[in-house]
């Protein structure tokens, strides 16, 4: 999976669609929904720390791309 999320394009057809497969199974709605509300509660909790706040919305930004 570190090959996958890091160099996807040196992965082969099959590794692809391993990689899709698994990426299915684990990031499913209620996942995301949850994984979104967290950040969301601790951007919230963190708000007057633009710092902490930058790291919620790139984890954000992370789990979009990889979905």
């Amino acid at each position: 999976n570190y090959r996958a999320r890091n160099f996807p394009g040196t992965l082969d057809y099959a590794e692809q669609q391993r990689w899709l497969e698994h990426r299915r199974q684990v990031f499913t709605p209620e996942f995301l929904q949850g994984y979104a509300d967290e950040l969301q509660m601790l951007a919230q909790q963190y708000a007057d720390d633009k710092e902490k706040v930058a790291l919620l919305k790139a984890l954000w930004q992370y789990a979009e791309e990889i979905v």
